[in-house]
Order: C-alpha cells, then structure tokens, then sequence
C-alpha cells in the first residue's frame, strides 16, 4: 500500500459514520454541552453531506472533501428547511422528512459502494503531519483552542433586539403551527433582506427539538460549533488563495487575532444571529467553492451545481451576503479571463459564463419568490 496516499475501504467510512453518530446521540442523552450539541449539530449536516459526495462520486484530498460535505450537507439541510416553508409542514413533520430521507441516501451511497467494492484515494500523508515545516500550524491550532475556550465561556450573545428578536423567530417554529413565513415572520406585509425565508430559525428548531433542550440553553451554546466551522471555512478559503503554507498560516492567524481583538471574540457570539453566520460561514465557503471551481484542470458540472444551489441558499437566508458574493466574483471573473493566457482564454470564458450564471439563475428565482 502507498503510505503517500493511502487507500481506504469503503466499508470503514461507513462505520466511523455509524460510530459517530451513536456516539454523539448517547452522549446527547447524558448530558447537553457545547460539546454534544456541536456533535449533533455536526451530524446533521455532515451525514447527509458525506452520502451525497460518497453518490456524486467526487474525489478530493481530506481538506477539500470535508468542505464539499459541509457544503453538500448545508444545501442538503437548509433546501429541506426550504420546502418545509414552502408546503407549510410543521417542525415534527420536517423532522420526519428529514430523517427518512437521510436514511434513504445512506443506504443508496452504500449500496453504491457495495457494489462497486472499490477502495477510494484518501489523498493525506501521514508523514508529513509532524515534521518541522508544520510546526507553524501549532501556533493557529493554539490561538483556535484559545478562542474557543472564550467563546465556550461567554456563549452567545443574549443582549439587545437582534438576540431577542432572532430567539422569537426561534421560539415559533417550535409550535405545531405550520412553517409558513406568515406564521413565522413578525411583519408578513413587509420583505426583509435577512429574514423573509428563516431558513437558519427552522433549523435551530429542529435542533432544539431533537435534542429536547432549552431555547436558551440552545442559543448560548450554538456559537462553539458555528466558529469551528467558520474557522475551518476561512483555513479553506486561504488554501484556495495561497499556495505556500507559510501565507496560509500567516493569514489565518491574521484573521483569527483580528476577529478575536473586537471585544475579545465578540464577533464570534454574534454567529448564531444569519447576518453573521453568512458573512463568517456562507460567504468564504461561497468563494471558496468558487477558486476551487476555476482552479479544477477540467470543467466539473457537478461543482458548478453545487456553487450554483449554494448560491441560491445563501440568497434565501440572508440576501445583502450574496450581493457581496456577486460584487466580489463580477470584477474577479473580469480580471480572470483578461490575464488568462491566450492558450486557456477560451476554457476561463466558458467557466466564468457558468459562475455569472450560476449567480443569475438564483437570484431569479429568489426575487420571483419574494
């Protein structure tokens, strides 16, 4: 076997799945924590998200194919989240629907794996983790650690109208009235940018109700596991960017000291509120899935899709983040193909026309539905 790039049965992910999932389900029973929530919290959207990449059939190296399952797993969430405001299903139906349907795709993506009985490229080498050149990695894992500490102390932020309003929304998925946004939304005559789909406000009710757990127990405890992820997404935003190591590190300890200097971490108690958790979360992930699509060798119509849902999710929950993304990849797209060389113009063409359109389509949609 090649150690550089191991080969890893198909069989073994699934029950590292299984074994995860068990594990954090038990732990929830025993006692809510930070830790247990983000376990759970982590589950649901990666669970579905590893099923959906494990049938799509995409290869990556271990960073790259953790940030597609997250993407793949917030797409997978937030459309049922979606449909469930759509067709006004109540809370224990869209549970339902999303467990059942989970279970589904698991066993497709095994059965696909079953039948292929095919070892798959696990693109990490562990030789290479501890040696000198990563001994910078420590000093971003250190600060991590740190302000995760910080984070798991002070919990979210509970005071002022954004908290309390964003706790209401919250509170009235958790009745048996349907997820419509007229049951939903404290002003139904009026179109707000952040929450006219309160996608995140289900989602944090199915949470809450799956774990049988406090509103507010919930609320304080939600921002541990939102700042991991957005820790995560920018180290995989800087990746996209950056070549050498030494700029990846550099930056990602740039950001993790600016966020943290406000008010020690105040930025990050404020990431279960939409406005932020799409600026520190869905934003980057959303550039990031960009580079990664225009750095590909080949044209992948199966990334492009998932930029172009991604987008349209983004969109749906907070509507000012993606005319962000949208003034971002405009002038970058612009830049792209004028520097392209003569050889790869017409290949950087037709990817750039697919983003502007992948930004089109979803916008269309989002206005006509508002």
């Amino acid at each position: 076997m090649n150690l550089a790039e191991p080969k890893l049965h198909w069989f073994w992910s699934y029950l590292a799945s299984l074994f995860f999932i068990a594990a954090s389900f038990i732990l929830a029973q025993f006692v809510i924590s930070p830790i247990s929530l983000t376990l759970i919290f982590f589950t649901l959207i990666f669970l579905p998200g590893f099923a959906l990449k494990r049938i799509l059939a995409l290869n990556n190296d271990l960073f790259d194919a953790l940030m597609v399952c997250l993407s793949l797993g917030l797409v997978y969430v937030f459309g049922f989240c979606f449909l469930a405001i759509v067709f006004h299903l109540n809370l224990n139906q869209l549970i339902i629907l999303y467990f059942a349907t989970t279970i589904v795709i698991f066993f497709v993506a095994f059965l696909r794996d079953y039948l292929k009985n095919k070892s798959f490229q696990l693109k990490f080498n562990w030789k290479t983790i501890f040696v000198l050149e990563n001994l910078p990695f420590l000093i971003v894992f250190v600060l991590a650690l740190l302000i995760l500490l910080v984070i798991v102390a002070k919990g979210s932020l509970l005071r002022g109208g954004d908290p309390l309003f964003h706790l209401a929304m919250i509170r009235k998925t958790l009745g048996d009235l349907p997820l419509s946004i007229n049951n939903l939304n404290y002003t139904p005559n009026n179109v707000l940018i952040a929450y006219n789909f309160p996608l995140w406000h289900v989602f944090s009710g199915m949470i809450i109700k799956i774990l049988d757990i406090n509103l507010f127990s919930y609320w304080r405890a939600i921002s541990f596991p939102l700042s991991i992820l957005s820790i995560f997404v920018w180290l995989w935003l800087f990746k996209q960017i950056f070549n050498k190591k030494i700029l990846i590190i550099l930056a990602a300890i740039f950001f993790l000291i600016f966020t943290f200097d406000w008010d020690n971490g105040y930025i990050f108690t404020t990431i279960a509120i939409p406005h932020t958790f799409s600026q520190l979360i869905l934003l980057p992930l959303l550039i990031a899935l960009m580079l990664n699509y225009l750095q590909a060798k080949e044209k992948n119509t199966i990334n492009w899709l998932i930029i172009a849902v991604f987008s349209g999710i983004s969109a749906l929950i907070y509507l000012s983040s993606f005319f962000y993304y949208v003034f971002i990849l405009i002038p970058f797209l612009l830049f792209y193909v004028l520097l392209a060389s003569r050889e790869t113009r017409k290949e950087s063409f037709h990817k750039a026309s697919f983003l502007v359109f992948s930004v089109l389509a979803p916008l269309l949609i989002v206005i006509l539905l508002l």
